[in-house]
């Protein structure tokens, strides 16, 4: 009459192996809380050259005109959302994020292992091919 279930320890390590997966999916998960209250400071192996939010919730920060591998973070409550962050040596970032009325962290140093990947070399100018990229004596790109 048992013939139709597992033994006892086939299911205790299918569940184990189910709760390790779990485990991977979370800690390979890279989500940010943030709050309106709280700045969460983003340092960065190279200087920040473009980021964007995809919700106005939050909020990112950083000096445009005399990059540093600083950022500053906040958000509101609503829609969570995500990061996209480049940095000077063609590095891109990407995060979700989200709302949280209680934080853990004030700070976070990314790595640069942490890259999703590498979109080149900045150019003087932008993020643009050197073989279609041309400076005028104004230093303005013509194609």
């Amino acid at each position: 009459c048992y013939a139709h279930f597992p033994p006892a320890h086939v299911v205790h390590f299918d569940r184990l192996i189910h709760l390790m997966s779990q485990f991977t999916l979370l800690a390979q998960s890279d989500t940010l809380y943030v709050n309106e209250t709280h700045t969460m400071a983003l340092i960065f192996a190279n200087p920040i050259t473009n980021a964007i939010t995809g919700h106005s919730n939050f909020h990112f920060g950083y000096d445009s005109k005399s990059p540093s591998t600083l950022g500053l973070l906040q958000g509101h409550p609503g829609t969570d959302s995500n990061l996209l962050v480049l940095t000077k040596d063609g590095s891109a970032y990407s995060f979700a994020l989200a709302y949280r009325s209680r934080l853990w962290e004030a700070h976070r140093f990314v790595n640069m292992g942490e890259s999703i990947g590498n979109i080149g070399p900045k150019s003087p100018t932008g993020y643009l091919k050197p073989e279609t990229e041309k400076l005028s004596k104004t230093g303005h790109v013509t194609q």
